[in-house]
């Protein structure tokens, strides 16, 4: 009794200590909250607890992705999926995070057509079973923006990018966020390739203002927009600038 609601809390504590570094980019200290996590969990029944255990299976799995381990998130997918089909009832949201979450493994590997439709069948369903303006969607949008980036699909890759925008606004309510940074540089980088510099170095010192605040100056995020930023003063041929 008072061991086990022990144990659960101490896992949903370290769950929601892994959310906040990863919303502050902190890959290594979430994946290590994400493992104490799933420890916990584990040791009380996978079975029991086969929801919460799926959903931190695809959070330890898009990390890996961002760390580029592909072979560890394909198996954190893998075990996630394993976990759904052995429960009679079924979860469309869990569904949908499988999909959004292999969709990013497509995408950061370069799969384009995978990721297209693994990504666009995500967020169809996620619209449907996540009510009003979820983050859950403006992440798969922002996956989507920078997909549509990286096809040189431009009018989709704003279009996706600002309905990423659009909802984190209403959910953060002007609050600085990671989500909100990224997909400024996502649109940043659409500006620039589209070659409006202008509005691209003003997309750019955005978020370099936000990414300093929230993250600190020796964040990578924060070295990442300054090399763009760097980059369109190069293209102008402003060397001073840069």
């Amino acid at each position: 009794g008072g061991d086990h609601q022990g144990f659960i809390s101490k896992a949903r504590a370290y769950k929601n200590y892994s959310k906040l570094e990863m919303e502050l980019g902190n890959l290594g200290v979430s994946l290590s909250w994400i493992n104490c996590s799933i420890e916990k969990f584990e040791e009380t029944g996978k079975l029991k607890h086969w929801h919460e255990l799926s959903e931190l299976y695809l959070a330890r799995s898009e990390v890996y992705i961002m760390l580029n381990k592909f072979n560890e998130a394909q198996d954190d997918i893998q075990k996630a999926i394993d976990l759904i089909s052995s429960r009679e009832e079924q979860s469309p949201q869990i569904k949908a995070m499988v999909w959004a979450t292999l969709g990013l493994l497509y995408l950061t590997q370069g799969r384009y057509q995978e990721a297209r439709e693994t990504l666009e069948n995500s967020l169809a369903l996620a619209i449907q079973l996540f009510p009003g303006r979820h983050l859950k969607v403006a992440k798969i949008y922002g996956m989507l923006g920078s997909m549509y980036l990286d096809l040189e699909e431009y009018d989709e890759a704003l279009k996706m990018t600002q309905e990423c925008l659009d909802i984190c606004g209403e959910l953060y309510k002007g609050d600085t966020n990671y989500r909100t940074i990224s997909c400024l540089k996502i649109l940043g980088s659409i500006n620039s390739e589209k070659g409006d510099y202008e509005k691209a170095k003003s997309t750019f010192d955005e978020s370099f203002v936000m990414a300093q605040k929230l993250l600190g100056e020796s964040h990578p995020m924060v070295a990442d927009i300054y090399f763009r930023i760097a980059s369109i003063f190069e293209e102008q041929s402003d060397y001073s600038g840069a």
